[in-house]
């Protein structure tokens, strides 16, 4: 049985969503939304359970104009790009030559440093936000004075 997971924001081919969502419906969701390819070739192959072009693995999925940059197989043998008129419709789908696909990792690369920036940030002023909450308790505790010791008779 798969779990639930909480989906915050997910960037597969343009689909947000914030909720609890199983596993097994975003998987449904996604495949329905690529299911828009399979006109133009792109085709899920179920014993490579992966998106193939050309009885080839499709790593990314470069379409601008419509869902963005998606990364559908790490080990994917050719990158693709979608190709859409003026409306938007897809006119057709091409291989990434090496220079876009250079283009595209220098994107990738620059979106996972500002990533990674906002976090830093994130947690700087989480730790900051904290350290004042410190302080506000401290000043918000109660004194209590100093009780005298009696002697003992």
């Amino acid at each position: 049985m798969k779990t639930a997971k909480r989906i915050i924001i997910v960037g597969l081919l343009g689909l947000i969503s914030v909720g609890i969502v199983s596993a097994q419906s975003l998987n449904e969701i996604f495949r329905t939304r690529m299911a828009g390819f399979e006109n133009y070739g792109l085709v899920y192959d179920s014993e490579k359970e992966a998106y193939c072009y050309n009885d080839k693995i499709v790593g990314f999925l470069v379409d601008k104009q419509g869902w963005g940059m998606n990364l559908l197989n790490p080990a994917g043998e050719i990158h693709l790009k979608v190709n859409r008129d003026v409306a938007g419709s897809i006119l057709d789908i091409a291989e990434l030559s090496t220079a876009e696909y250079a283009q595209v990792m220098e994107e990738v690369d620059a979106l996972h440093i500002a990533m990674n920036m906002r976090r830093e940030e994130m947690a700087a002023n989480l730790a900051a936000m904290r350290e004042r909450q410190n302080r506000n308790r401290e000043m918000m505790l109660p004194v209590r004075p100093e009780r005298p010791v009696r002697p003992l008779l």
